[in-house]
């Protein structure tokens, strides 16, 4: 599988979940030190995050890492 088909993935399972939870990208970023655009540029399959940068968004949405993958 193509890297940049697991991003888009990722990204649509940060999405999904952020609008489940009524959170705008601005709300998750001020959560724990990114900016909106990283978020946004994510959900879109356009940032490779690093493992501790999944658990800092983890905690920011309130979800445990099994949720997110």
């Amino acid at each position: 599988m193509r890297q940049d088909s697991n991003l888009d993935k990722l990204g649509k399972r940060v999405k999904e979940i952020r609008l489940s939870k009524g959170l705008t990208q601005l709300e998750i970023a001020d959560k724990f030190g990114s900016s909106e655009s990283t978020i946004s540029r994510l959900e879109k399959g356009q940032y490779n995050p690093s493992y501790l940068w999944l658990i800092k968004l983890c905690t920011a949405m309130d979800i445990e890492m099994k949720e997110l993958l």
